[in-house]
């Protein structure tokens, strides 16, 4: 849905809810479109990630 509204979200792989094949669709969607994905030991840290995405990708606005 994020992207199709042109939305940034950040993938928090956790494995909880999207596994197998399905998990790596994922995956591979978000690399292509430029998200970025963390696992559930990085999540504590998403100001710094959103940061760290805003400098590379400027254009983005930060909500």
């Amino acid at each position: 849905a994020a992207l199709n509204l042109g939305m940034l979200f950040l993938l928090v792989d956790s494995g909880l809810y999207v596994r197998g094949e399905a998990r790596k669709k994922l995956h591979a969607a978000a690399e292509h479109n430029g998200f970025p994905m963390v696992g559930i030991g990085e999540f504590l840290d998403i100001a710094e990630i959103v940061q760290r995405h805003h400098l590379s990708f400027p254009e983005t606005p930060i909500a």
